[in-house]
């Protein structure tokens, strides 16, 4: 059965709740194709990545918290949220169905590589755009100031 790259704020992603651990994950999405170790030096809290190249997907466990998903960056194209397939979207049409789910914008950041980041803090969630367009969206359990 194919996965469904759904993001449902606050709770998980494609049918995997935040808080599973590593197991649950690999029996969802099989072995990851890269794995690596992150250095959180903000909240000294380093992370597990697993990577799925093929399905534009980067799943995040918390190591200080016995390897729980805490925390995904999903590109694929068919990526929805709240229904709706929003890779490629502009700014504006995003920040309306968020709104329109009574979530506003926390902060608007210009990355030093050219990509603006729109945070939605209570929604643990932030969108990445490059050259107008949403290009990757990163969710988590929790607002990511705190997570």
């Amino acid at each position: 059965m194919p996965i469904l790259p759904e993001i449902v704020l606050l709770s998980g992603f494609a049918g995997l709740p935040f808080g599973a651990g590593p197991e649950k994950a690999n029996a969802m999405f099989g072995s990851p194709e890269e794995e690596s170790v992150l250095e959180d030096e903000v909240f000294n809290r380093p992370k597990l990545l697993w990577h799925y190249h093929a399905l534009e997907l980067s799943l995040f466990f918390d190591l200080s918290r016995n390897k729980q998903f805490c925390s995904a960056e999903c590109k694929h194209p068919d990526t929805l949220l709240f229904g709706q397939k929003v890779v490629g979207w502009p700014e504006k049409p995003v920040q309306e169905l968020l709104k329109a789910q009574h979530y506003v914008v926390s902060e608007r950041e210009l990355l030093p590589w050219g990509e603006t980041c729109l945070s939605f803090d209570e929604a643990g969630l932030e969108c990445y755009f490059e050259n107008k367009k949403l290009i990757a969206l990163s969710i988590s359990e929790k607002s990511p100031s705190t997570a």
